[in-house]
């Protein structure tokens, strides 16, 4: 695989093992930006699956200004 990688020039960015004796190269900043990019994606779906929970709710459902904005649209459309 790695062979693959490197004739496509890329290079696998994985930190090897220690007991490994032959360890292939690897840069800590390109992880640490991965990192960076999947806990941005993780935090947005954790918003995203307390607001539906939240949405969930008959009380909050019935008062929020988004539930209420398309039927002010239809309403408007009629005019």
């Amino acid at each position: 695989m790695r062979q693959k990688l490197d004739e496509r020039g890329a290079w696998a960015n994985i930190l090897p093992l220690p007991n490994r004796s032959d360890s292939p190269a690897f840069c800590a900043f390109p992880c640490k930006n991965r990192n960076l990019v999947e806990d941005t994606f993780n935090k947005l779906k954790q918003f995203a699956s307390r607001r539906t929970q939240y949405e969930k709710l008959d009380a909050t459902t019935s008062l929020s200004p988004n539930s209420l904005q398309p039927r002010f649209r239809m309403n408007s459309t009629r005019l």
